[in-house]
């Protein structure tokens, strides 16, 4: 469990979350001179104590209170709007509905919104779009099922489900996403489903070493963040006010777009 408990001013915010060690943001980063603080610090800033839950993955890794992966700036960003910070990790998403709805967490962060996910938690804030690519070393990714050639996926992965509704064949399910890079890198699979934010920075050292693949868009939601409803009628106020602070974060959310 990560905690930042102490109470501090808006001008000291972006160097303590900096300096801190378990805090949720990388210690190396410090906030964009773009990031527009004078739009920022028009909103005044939320004082009361929140805990907010997280899933590590692999666009959010924590390791020894340092944060890594493509989504770490944003959340930076972001989080600034919040000055009383506890951060509790949590082993799943299930968990963390659950959390949510008996109040052992105020917030649940890096979260797809979901029809399910409503009926239990109110949904806060649009921070990123969470797109769902199918990635093929293939000449032409807007081909037929047959043209793409061996499709590979995760196992236990909405993906799997998502390229059936599609119309999509699997040909191979794979332990891990290593695994599944492992697979395309050999030519054991010549196409495959993943989340972007948890592939762009793989995707993007395959630009750099000019690496033949490409890409298309199956499926985009959006990516955010939830609130129990018993904090969210407290404080009613709170998703339309970190909306407008977090607004001029939205250049950090990562993708392959550019």
């Amino acid at each position: 469990m990560i905690k930042l408990n102490t109470t501090l001013s808006s001008t000291l915010v972006a160097t303590v979350l900096v300096a801190v060690l378990g805090l949720f943001v990388q210690s190396s980063i410090a906030m964009p001179a773009s990031n527009s603080p004078e739009q920022q610090n028009e909103v005044k800033k939320f004082s009361p104590g929140i805990r907010i839950g997280y899933v590590p993955h692999n666009a959010f890794l924590v390791d020894n209170g340092i944060a890594s992966g493509a989504l770490a700036p944003l959340m930076e960003c972001a989080i600034g709007y919040f000055e009383n910070v506890q951060f509790i990790e949590m082993p799943s998403y299930d968990r963390m509905m659950m959390s949510l709805e008996h109040n052992v967490v105020d917030m649940g962060l890096n979260m797809v919104r979901t029809p399910k996910r409503d009926q239990i938690a109110k949904y806060a804030i649009d921070l990123y779009n969470s797109r769902i690519l199918l990635v093929t070393s293939k000449d032409d990714v807007m081909g037929s099922n047959e043209s793409l050639g061996v499709i590979g996926v995760r196992r236990g992965t909405e993906f799997i489900s998502l390229l059936e509704v599609k119309g999509f064949d699997i040909d191979m399910k794979v332990k891990s996403l290593d695994h599944l890079f492992s697979m395309f890198q050999n030519n054991y699979i010549d196409t495959f489903a993943e989340a972007e934010i948890t592939i762009i920075d793989r995707l993007l050292s395959y630009d750099e070493a000019n690496v033949d693949y490409d890409y298309r868009v199956i499926s985009e939601r959006s990516g955010g963040a939830y609130l129990a409803l018993d904090f969210a009628n407290k404080y009613k106020n709170v998703s339309t006010a970190w909306q407008s602070y977090a607004n001029s974060c939205a250049y950090l959310a990562p993708s392959l777009d550019g």
